[in-house]
């Protein structure tokens, strides 16, 4: 009864100690991604509650007011880029665009909250740093007259930085700064610009990671965790024999109590 009770034990401690290297992980391996993540910026290693201090513009037709109405609209943000999030509403948020850098000035106004796509990461080129040429003509001064300045009097070209457009009907304006003043100009067919892809490729990073299939070998038994389990088990085995020696039972002879291995003498025997 006694050696049942052990082996028991044992079998029972041998158990545990094999579910507690399973149950840390040490006996499989899973296939992990190896893509690199250094231009990765955006914060997809856990996702959560967090302070959002960017908006990127989605929409067509997304403006910066002046105000927190509709009629103070100062010019349509370009899509794609961002704006700094500073204060954000319910139905209005206050934003910033662009910085205080190499000749363009930062611009402060409200946007719709709900035309903002808003982002948990700083995006590496928010805002558009944008400008083009404007040429005036002047109307008045007499062509081919032979002179070599001719072209320099007739037709002058200024630079200009771009902000965004502004619509009124079918006509399109661009609201720009120059000289440290701003103001509105017809717009031409030569102001153009390249799109923000950050945005999108953020998006395109998070859907991969969540929808990212279980690789097939994600629960195959690693090299090390076999060799583990043979180890055990060779242990385990060794134990049981051990065991098996050391609580098995001598024979032992057995004896008739009420044999006699001498001889009692009486009073009457005779030799």
């Amino acid at each position: 009864m006694k050696k049942t009770i052990t082996i028991i034990i044992f079998a029972i401690c041998v158990f545990i100690l094999v579910f507690s290297y399973v149950k840390q992980g040490d006996l499989f391996q899973t296939t992990q991604d190896d893509t690199p993540a250094e231009n990765i910026n955006t914060n997809i290693e856990e996702f959560k509650e967090v302070e959002y201090n960017y908006a990127c513009i989605t929409n067509e037709n997304t403006y910066l007011y002046t105000a927190e109405n509709d009629n103070s609209g100062l010019f349509i943000l370009p899509k794609s880029y961002f704006v700094k999030i500073l204060a954000r509403g319910v139905n209005y948020t206050y934003v910033q665009y662009l910085d205080d850098v190499n000749g363009y000035k930062s611009i402060r106004g409200y946007c719709k909250t709900q035309e903002l796509s808003f982002v948990d990461y700083t995006p590496k080129s928010p805002y558009l740093y944008y400008s083009f040429n404007v040429d005036y003509i002047c109307s008045d001064y007499p062509q081919n007259t032979g002179f070599i300045t001719d072209d320099f009097m007739y037709k002058i070209s200024l630079s200009a930085i771009y902000y965004g457009d502004y619509k009124i009907g079918s006509q399109t304006y661009v609201y720009i700064l120059r000289d440290g003043i701003f103001g509105y100009i017809p717009k031409n067919a030569n102001v153009s610009y390249s799109l923000n892809s950050e945005f999108e490729e953020n998006n395109k990073i998070k859907e991969t990671i969540l929808t990212k299939p279980q690789s097939e070998d994600s629960s195959i038994l690693s090299d090390a965790g076999f060799y583990k389990i043979i180890a055990i088990c060779v242990l385990a085995l060794f134990i049981l024999i051990v065991l098996f020696v050391v609580f098995k039972k001598e024979p032992t002879i057995q004896t008739n109590p009420e044999r006699k291995d001498y001889y009692v003498f009486e009073d009457n025997d005779r030799y």
